[in-house]
C-alpha cells in the first residue's frame, strides 16, 4: 500500500499535471488566428474576437474631427491620427490606438438626435455614450438603447445637449466601425462616446 501511495504522489505531485493542462490551454488561446474582419490592429489584439456577434460599432457615415480641426469621416481614418477624447474633465487630443471595420449584411444602428445636431449619432444599440440622463446629477455611460427622449449628452466641448428624438434604423451593406484610443473614449459627430460595447 505505502508503495502505491509514493507512487501516486510522483506522478501527480502538488497537482501539476492540472497546472500543466491550464498553462496549455491558455497558450493555445493566444495562438488563436485574429479574426478576418478586422482590418489594423496596433494595440489589443484580445479586443478583435468581440467582432464574431453583432459587433458595437459607428455607421460609417460618422464624423470625428482631428487635432487640427479638420473633419474626417470615421472610414478614412488612420491609426495614429490624433483625435479628440475627454480625459476627466477636460477635452484632448489622443492617437488612436487600433481600427476595426466589421461589415454586416444587415445592421441595426440607434440614431440619437440632439438639440445642436442636424445628422443624428448614429451607433449600434449595445454601444456606449455618455449619458446624463432625465432627473439625475451623475452621467454614466449607457448603451444606445437605453438612452431616452430628455436625457442629455455632452458635446465636443461637454455642454450639455438634450435628446430630442431617438430611432432605430437598419442598414444593409456596410461596414461598422470601432475606433480605441487610451483614454476608452472618443468625440464623434461632436458628442461623447465609448470606444466600447457589449
Amino acid at each position: 500500500v505505502l508503495a502505491l501511495l509514493l507512487k501516486f504522489v510522483i506522478l501527480t505531485p502538488n497537482g501539476l499535471k492540472t497546472n500543466a493542462t491550464e498553462t496549455s490551454t491558455i497558450t493555445t488561446t493566444t495562438t488563436t488566428p485574429i479574426p478576418t474582419t478586422t482590418t489594423r490592429i496596433t494595440e489589443a489584439n484580445n479586443t478583435a474576437t468581440t467582432s464574431r456577434k453583432s459587433p458595437g460599432c459607428f455607421a460609417s457615415n460618422t464624423s470625428v474631427r482631428l487635432a487640427t480641426g479638420h473633419l474626417k469621416q470615421i472610414s478614412n481614418l488612420h491609426v495614429g491620427d490624433l483625435i479628440f477624447v475627454k480625459r476627466e474633465n477636460q477635452i484632448i487630443a489622443s492617437p488612436i490606438l487600433a481600427i476595426f471595420r466589421h461589415y454586416r449584411s444587415l445592421i441595426r444602428f440607434v440614431d440619437i438626435y440632439t438639440t445642436d445636431s442636424i445628422i443624428p449619432l448614429r451607433l449600434t444599440p449595445l454601444h456606449s455614450l455618455l449619458v446624463l440622463p432625465k432627473q439625475d446629477k451623475h452621467e454614466r455611460y449607457l448603451f444606445a438603447k437605453d438612452v431616452s427622449i430628455g436625457s442629455h449628452v455632452f458635446s465636443s466641448d461637454l455642454r450639455l445637449l438634450t435628446v430630442v428624438n431617438i430611432k432605430e434604423v437598419l442598414i444593409s451593406d456596410d461596414n461598422g466601425y470601432t475606433i480605441l484610443t487610451f483614454e476608452g473614449n472618443i468625440i464623434i459627430n461632436d458628442i461623447v462616446a465609448s470606444c466600447y460595447a457589449t
